[in-house]
């Protein structure tokens, strides 16, 4: 089946929804990216609503292996002015998607080999060309966080990932794509859609701060 046998013209689409864009291309990961626990953790600076250019860390999103709700916060990058006069004489580098960094969104990695996974990203993050997110736009069925989690839970069911197969047979999983696939709102359910993908987004963040690879590590679930 393809894309031209369906009638996607029922419910609103993704791109109605939510603002999608592909994030930074350094030209140069080995220098700009680490890993969060390879540098101080008072030079990171978490949970920031602004860039601010005397902190020289800030999480990167950079997409990831397959994963729904959470995770997959790996990353850190060097962003300051010190490294954006450095960025500028790398010749890959491309600064997409700033206005939107730091932002509260959904995610997925723009390659996979399998199904499609995406995630809630809280705010204080940059993200990079490997991966994609989606951000709040003025247009609002519920408020605007719900209005996320919402798309959050139809992409991660079966059906959307049935639908963006269809449009894109593909590893790659392109905002261009993405923002076609079709949401529907029913009034009936949404408040229990929303409970349900707020549940997983919380045993799953849980599951991911359980271990020493998240910056949010409190202690091992069996001590």
């Amino acid at each position: 089946m393809s894309s031209t046998d369906l009638n996607f013209s029922v419910g609103k689409r993704f791109g109605d929804l939510l603002l999608s864009a592909q994030g930074m291309t350094t030209g140069d990961n080995n220098t700009f990216l680490k890993y969060w626990y390879e540098v101080k953790v008072n030079e990171i600076s978490f949970n920031s609503d602004y860039i601010n250019m005397t902190s020289k860390w800030y999480p990167m999103n950079k997409g990831g292996e397959y994963r729904k709700w959470y995770g997959n916060n790996d990353y850190i990058i060097w962003y300051n002015q010190e490294s954006l006069e450095l960025l500028k004489t790398k010749s890959g580098f491309r600064h997409d998607g700033k206005e939107y960094y730091l932002k509260e969104s959904i995610t997925w990695s723009s390659i996979t080999s399998g199904s499609l996974s995406m995630r809630y990203r809280p705010s204080g993050s940059i993200f990079s060309n490997a991966s994609r997110e989606a951000f709040n736009t003025k247009i609002n069925y519920l408020n605007s966080k719900n209005t996320m989690l919402y798309v959050l839970a139809i992409m991660n069911t079966k059906l959307g990932d049935l639908f963006l197969k269809i449009l894109n047979p593909t590893i790659n999983t392109p905002t261009g794509d993405i923002q076609k696939v079709p949401i529907i709102f029913n009034q009936s359910i949404d408040r229990i859609v929303i409970d349900f993908v707020k549940d997983c987004i919380g045993i799953v963040s849980k599951d991911w701060n359980s271990f020493e690879v998240s910056w949010d590590f409190k202690k091992h679930p069996l001590i």
